[in-house]
């Protein structure tokens, strides 16, 4: 376990070395628990979160397999207890202090592309 995806952890960026070793103590943490028992850290759940919005559940699922990352539906339950964005709401005053805090320029693009999650 010492490589994760072929990435020595003493080698890997700081951001990304920390989250791998949180995936491994997620690992062996939940290796000594019933399937209902699993915990996971906030990261994790981000990541959960962004990869299901991402890929869909299809894809989530086939990352599920091989990654120690909550089930479908503790990342749906999550997605529904976070911050909903709702169709045809532009909330442009947010958007406007996101971007600011982290001092990216005011033009953007805006785009659709129907999909379904």
């Amino acid at each position: 376990m010492r490589r994760l995806l072929g990435i020595p952890l003493e080698t890997a960026s700081p951001p990304f070395s920390e989250f791998l070793k949180d995936l491994m103590d997620t690992s062996i943490s939940n290796a000594k628990k019933k399937p209902g028992g699993y915990r996971y850290s906030k990261p994790i759940q981000d990541m959960a979160v962004q990869l299901f919005s991402l890929g869909g559940a299809q894809a989530y699922e086939y990352l599920c397999q091989n990654l120690p990352l909550p089930s479908l539906s503790t990342v749906r339950r999550l997605l529904h207890s976070s911050v909903i964005a709702t169709e045809g709401e532009f909330r442009m005053k947010e958007f406007k202090n996101y971007l600011e805090k982290r001092n990216h320029p005011r033009e953007f693009w805006v785009s659709e592309d129907a999909t379904n999650i």
